[in-house]
C-alpha cells in the first residue's frame, strides 16, 4: 500500500489554517473581527461584548443571566491616565480629578466644544506666543520667556538629553537659547529638554514624579504673578474692612447706649412735679377715699390731671426732724 506525498496538500493545510477561525466554544467572538471609535463587537450569542466603552480603554463585559447585568471581565489600560496622549498636546492627565484632563498653566483648549464632549484629544494652545516664536530670536529686544515650575509630574514622551548642561542653570540656558525648546528637566546631573508637543504629562497623586519647567512667555508669567497680588490685596482689604466695620458697629452701639442713658435721666428729672397740700386735697377728693393705713398715716386713691390713678400718702401724728 502506497501513500501520497504530503507535498501536495501542506499549502492546502497552511491556507485552512489562516483562513478559518475554529473555536470550541458555544458562543465567542472570532478574533479576525475590527472596531473603532465607539464602536462594540458582540457574540454570536450575545454574552460577550468587547468595545472602547471609554476612551481609548479596550474592556470585555460578559452577560450574567442570573443577574441581568453585565460584569467587567478585562480592561486595557486600566487607568484612565494610562491612555497614550490622552489630553492632548500641553495637557496633563491626573486620576484624582473630573475631568481628568486639563491644560496646563498658560494654555487653553484648541477645541473647547470637544473638550465639553468629553473629547479632550485635541489637546491645548499657547494663551501667549513664546519671544522666540514672535521674532525668530531669542536675543531680541523684549522680556525673556520665563519657566513655570510644575512639581510631582511624570514627565512627557520623547526628551533628548543634552550632555554639555552640567547644571540646571546650564539646561535653562540651553532651553531658551533654543526657540523650539518647550521645557526642560533637571535630575541626578542629567539635563533634559522637549522640542516638540509636550504629551503623556501626569500629575502624580502619591507625591512621586519629577519637576517639569514649563516655557511660558514673560506676559502669562506677569499675569499670574499680578492676579496674586491682587488676591493678597483683596484679603487684606477685606481684613481691614471686616475691622473697620466691627469698630464703626461698637461705637454705634456705644453712642445708643449713651443716648438711651441720657434720655432716662431727662425723663426721670421732668416726672418730677411740685404739688401743695390744696392740689393733694382736689386729687383725692379731700382724702375721702382710704385704701389703707401704714406707718405714720393713712393711704388715699388719688387721680392726676391725666387720669392716672395714684396712691398718697396722708402723714399724721407727731413727726420730728433731726
Amino acid at each position: 500500500m502506497t501513500f501520497p506525498k504530503p507535498s501536495w496538500f501542506l499549502p492546502f493545510l497552511f491556507f485552512l489554517c489562516c483562513n478559518i477561525s475554529i473555536s470550541f466554544a458555544s458562543d465567542h467572538i472570532s478574533f479576525n473581527n475590527s472596531l473603532s471609535g465607539n464602536q462594540t463587537i458582540s457574540s454570536q450569542g450575545g454574552k460577550f461584548e468587547l468595545g472602547f466603552f471609554q476612551l481609548g480603554q479596550v474592556k470585555q463585559l460578559t452577560w450574567l443571566e442570573e443577574q441581568q447585568q453585565w460584569i467587567l471581565v478585562w480592561i486595557q489600560p486600566q487607568a484612565q491616565c494610562d491612555v497614550y496622549a490622552l489630553c492632548g498636546p500641553f495637557g496633563s492627565c491626573d486620576e484624582k480629578s473630573l475631568p481628568y484632563c486639563s491644560c496646563l498653566t498658560g494654555f487653553k483648549e484648541v477645541n473647547s466644544t470637544e473638550w465639553e464632549l468629553s473629547d479632550p484629544t485635541g489637546g491645548c494652545v499657547r494663551k501667549s506666543p513664546l519671544k522666540c516664536s514672535v521674532n525668530n530670536d531669542s536675543s531680541s529686544n523684549g522680556p525673556n520667556d520665563q519657566f513655570f515650575q510644575m512639581s510631582t509630574i511624570r514627565l512627557p514622551d520623547n526628551p533628548h538629553v543634552l550632555n554639555t548642561a552640567n547644571t540646571i542653570q546650564d539646561c535653562e540656558i540651553a532651553c531658551l537659547q533654543n526657540c523650539s525648546c518647550n521645557a526642560f528637566a533637571y535630575n541626578s546631573m542629567n539635563c533634559s529638554v522637549w522640542y516638540e508637543n509636550l504629551l503623556n504629562l501626569h500629575q502624580e497623586t502619591d507625591g512621586s514624579g519629577e519637576t517639569l519647567f514649563l516655557r511660558l512667555s514673560a506676559s502669562e508669567l506677569k499675569t499670574g504673578n499680578h492676579m496674586k497680588k491682587d488676591i493678597i490685596w483683596i484679603i487684606i482689604g477685606s481684613v481691614i474692612g471686616f475691622l473697620v466695620c466691627t469698630v464703626i458697629i461698637l461705637l454705634l452701639v456705644r453712642v445708643y447706649q449713651l443716648r438711651k442713658f441720657v434720655l432716662a435721666i431727662r425723663e426721670s428729672e421732668s416726672s418730677l412735679v411740685t404739688l401743695t397740700y390744696g392740689d393733694l386735697k382736689r386729687m383725692t377728693n379731700n382724702f375721702s377715699e382710704r385704701l389703707g393705713r401704714g406707718g405714720f398715716g393713712s393711704v388715699f386713691k388719688g387721680t392726676l390731671p391725666n387720669s392716672r390713678y395714684v396712691a398718697v400718702k396722708r402723714l399724721e401724728g407727731n413727726l420730728q426732724v433731726g
